[in-house]
């Protein structure tokens, strides 16, 4: 298809969507405000206005009055003040005024067969209220004197108003996730397909492949379930957690222990490292945003789009894959950075060769090291706003970093360097890069640090994404009381040689040390300026455990999500299903709140309306069925939002 066409037709199928989930949206709020509406008028509640948005009204229709454009108000207001004039009529021809009481204005409206209540459809369509008599959110004190009005009404009558819509929103989650269950969900399978090095699911000896049947007692039916169940536990209690895993061609289940941590910085959710599933087949350009596809303006690795549109990995290495068979392309590329030989056969059935090449993965949690040995960084990646577009490239080594104020870094690690360029973005200065690019070092000067950094709002930085300089063994940095602190290394020194084995790369660092007995004393060579020097590096059980837990992934960027169909098998289990999943958010929902109250949880987890309906359009974007679990999610969300003590959220 021509890219043109692709865009308008992506456009098109973005209009459509965005007008489901607003339309998804208002239903989701009609029916919250709907349980207010229903409870005050079974207990007697003059309701006066029903609105879904805010602002002023598109149109409105009244008993008595019927549709109009705008509201109902003011032919309401005449009628009235026409009909209670008449009885008033001997009090206004001696010049007096007339006051009407809330009373007197219900009586006449029942006469003159008018509606108690507006109807209304208003421009904003991020709410909605249920306007009852004597009541208000702003004004705790609202009274009237009519005996409808909210304030005449006995506390557990005004109670079950005001639980009503949470209850009508608990009770939408559940009947939208049963009606999933039963449509079926397009979803990623409960099995692993990523660990974290250093993580707790590696330290559990949880293995890519392996499927999670149960984690701290919850079944799990597909990869967001997992997330949800993480996301309610304790962080650093040890949870039970059973998966299969298939040896020798025998399924077996496998009962473990693991641990969620929460990230260094303590604030976020706890986490295991486990990430989802990919198939060994490529995304289609038709079932992906175009800045996902074609990602414009962005210098990417090599190997990044070897796999496309729709192509699918058919042989790894010259062994035969199944394409969902993602956890042998992870054990190939755990192999010290040996190229990875790929047989990839296209949407046309052709085959061609191809080749991935692994990198380093970065740990859980502290700066990724090998025995204390940090890696200067590289740039990975270029966005099309970096100033350094046109002058750095992929696979630049950097060599120094020196600011026009401030002091310049040598061979940085990538922690240093990410703080420097945030410090110099603040101030504006303008700053230098020397890189090894090949064999030659190249130096670019008058940079600005002015590229929007990620999500983050006002932050700025170069622009670029950075990684570890795999390709040249010196230490950027070493951390202290590490194993190579103890041998006495510094930053600046080269490794040239472990044992009798020479070095040309971390990746020979990797593998020379993973292979070492514990406790052995290993010969290391190394340049410091003009001299070469040796030292001996020894490793501990847990410094070489820590090693050979060392991993790598590969730049393949567009490979599908493994899907599976969570479909119940009959109606009863959809709605248990259903109702799980209804608890389970609420729960999570407290729970963040709580977190963020104890500042474990940042309050930048949260979304505004905006926040909300991006990710609304993500979720509607992969289909029907998971724009409903969306509104289910919302339905569940808001019920604990509006059951909170803040008045002006109610509805909102």
């Amino acid at each position: 298809m021509h890219p043109s066409i692709l865009a308008l037709s992506t456009t098109v199928q973005h209009i459509g969507m965005g007008t489901l989930l607003v339309l998804g949206f208002g239903f989701v709020i009609f029916w919250h405000e709907l349980g207010h509406f229903l409870a005050a008028k079974w207990v007697g509640i003059k309701v006066e206005q029903f609105a879904v948005g805010f602002g002023q009204a598109v149109f409105s229709w009244r008993k008595g009055i019927g549709f109009r454009p705008g509201n109902t108000q003011r032919d309401y207001k005449e009628k009235i003040d026409q009909y209670l004039a008449r009885s008033k009529k001997a009090q206004l021809a001696n010049g007096g005024t007339v006051e009407y009481s809330d009373r007197e204005i219900s009586q006449a409206a029942a006469e003159l067969g008018l509606g108690d209540t507006e109807y209304r459809l208003n421009w904003i369509p991020l709410g909605g209220y249920v306007k009852m008599l004597g009541q208000d959110d702003l004004r705790p004190d609202a009274a009237a004197d009519d005996p409808r009005a909210y304030n005449r009404k006995s506390v557990s009558a005004r109670m079950l108003v005001i639980s009503a819509g949470v209850i009508m929103n608990v009770i939408l989650a559940a009947i939208m996730f049963v009606v999933v269950f039963l449509m079926g969900l397009n979803a990623q399978p409960p099995q692993v397909g990523v660990i974290v090095a250093q993580s707790p699911a590696q330290q559990a000896g949880i293995k890519v492949g392996d499927t999670i049947v149960r984690l701290d007692g919850s079944e799990e039916q597909d990869f967001t379930k997992i997330t949800l169940d993480v996301a309610l536990a304790k962080a650093d209690t040890a949870i039970p957690i059973t998966v299969r895993r298939t040896i020798d061609g025998v399924p077996h289940l496998l009962d473990l222990q693991i641990t969620p941590r929460k990230p260094d910085s303590g604030r976020g959710f706890v986490e295991t490292g486990i990430g989802a599933p990919s198939s060994l087949r490529a995304v289609s350009k038709e079932d992906v945003e175009p800045q996902e596809w074609a990602k414009p303006g962005i210098d990417f690795p090599a190997d990044a789009l070897l796999v496309s549109d729709r192509a699918v990995i058919v042989k790894i290495n010259g062994q035969s894959v199944s394409e969902d068979n993602y956890a042998a392309l992870d054990r190939a590329t755990q192999n010290f950075g040996q190229p990875i030989e790929l047989t990839i056969k296209g949407a046309d059935g052709k085959e061609q060769q191809g080749v991935a090449y692994p990198h380093f993965s970065a740990f859980f949690s502290g700066p990724f090291n090998l025995a204390g040995m940090e890696p200067r960084a590289q740039i990975s990646q270029l966005t099309e706003d970096s100033s350094a577009r046109g002058k750095l490239q992929t696979g630049d080594a950097v060599v120094s970093m020196t600011p026009a104020k401030g002091t310049a870094l040598t061979n940085p690690p990538i922690d240093k360097l990410m703080e420097s360029l945030k410090k110099i973005a603040g101030s504006g200065d303008a700053f230098s890069i020397t890189v090894l690019r090949g064999d030659q070092t190249v130096t670019f000067n008058d940079l600005h640090a002015t590229a929007a950094v990620g999500d983050q709002r006002g932050q700025k930085g170069l622009g670029v994404t950075l990684a570890s300089d795999e390709q040249h063994p010196v230490l950027a940095n070493v951390i202290a009381d590490s194993a190579a602190a103890k041998a006495g290394l510094q930053a600046g020194d080269g490794i040239k040689a472990i044992g009798d084995q020479p070095v040309r790369s971390w990746f020979d660092v990797h593998r020379l040390l993973a292979s070492a007995a514990p406790d052995a004393e290993i010969k290391v060579a190394y340049q410091r300026g003009e001299q070469s020097l040796s030292t001996t590096l020894k490793l501990d059980p847990r410094t070489l455990q820590a090693v050979q837990n060392i991993r790598y992934h590969n730049d393949l960027a567009l490979l599908a999500p493994l899907d599976i169909k969570r479909q119940a098998p009959n109606a009863l289990i959809a709605v248990r299903w259903g109702v799980i999943e209804t608890r389970d958010f609420i729960l999570q929902f407290y729970v963040t709140i709580r977190r963020m109250f104890e500042g474990s949880v940042a309050l930048s987890n949260m979304m505004g309306p905006v926040g909300i309906f991006r990710g609304g359009m993500k979720f509607a974007f992969k289909g029907t069925d998971w724009l409903i679990w969306f509104l289910a999610m919302i339905s569940a969300n808001l019920a604990v939002v509006n059951f909170l003590p803040i008045p002006v959220v109610d509805g909102g």
